[in-house]
């Protein structure tokens, strides 16, 4: 049976892309999401792309502290909007307004003491909690993540060990990595665990 799914990319996914093909490699776990993805169809179905305004601002402002040319990050950025255009749902990227859905690990801000001068807390990286935000607000399926930590809080639910269950009101996110996704998007399992979208 046909079934359509919503993914949502990490930002380090699609760095990952880019380095490798940078460095001539082909097949990577990487490669082979994005262009199953860009592709508009899983072993199942059809894949939508869910990203957002805030998430490519980002990965471009990344790719070129990171050495990028302006044009060539520019221009990356512009096919994966493409790609969101093409899925079976033909989706625009979205924006993402506010925020706030869950927190992540380093959205959560540690007690301490204003008032103590010997302690100041670490700063809070928003980064995560808007890709969080995006993969929610944009109804996704799974996030794909090489940094699933990043993402982890205690009320997920975990499976086989090492896939992250989120779980709101109104939405349930998988959060796999890039080898979970790929045999998902290639056969339709993940691992021998049978199907975690059911939870």
């Amino acid at each position: 049976m046909a079934r359509n799914i919503r993914v949502c990319l990490d930002l380090n996914v699609w760095f990952r892309q880019l380095l490798n093909e940078a460095k001539g490699r082909t097949g990577t776990a990487s490669q082979r999401i994005v262009e199953i993805v860009s592709s508009g169809r899983y072993a199942h179905g059809g894949v939508q792309l869910v990203v957002s305004h805030t998430m490519l601002t980002r990965l471009e402002f990344a790719l070129v502290r990171n050495g990028a040319s302006p044009i060539t990050a520019g221009q990356f950025i512009g096919a994966i909007e493409t790609i969101a255009r093409i899925g079976p749902y033909r989706e625009p990227t979205s924006i993402i307004l506010g925020g706030g859905y869950q927190p992540t690990r380093d959205a959560m801000q540690i007690d301490y003491d204003p008032y103590n001068p010997a302690f100041s807390p670490p700063p809070i990286d928003a980064e995560d909690g808007r890709v969080l935000d995006t993969a929610l607000a944009g109804g996704a399926d799974f996030l794909v993540t090489n940094n699933m930590k990043d993402f982890a809080i205690h009320s997920d639910a975990i499976v086989g060990g090492r896939i992250r269950v989120k779980k709101t009101a109104d939405r349930r996110l998988v959060l796999v990595n890039e080898s979970d996704a790929l045999a998902y998007l290639t056969t339709g399992a993940i691992a021998d665990i049978g199907d975690v979208l059911s939870l």
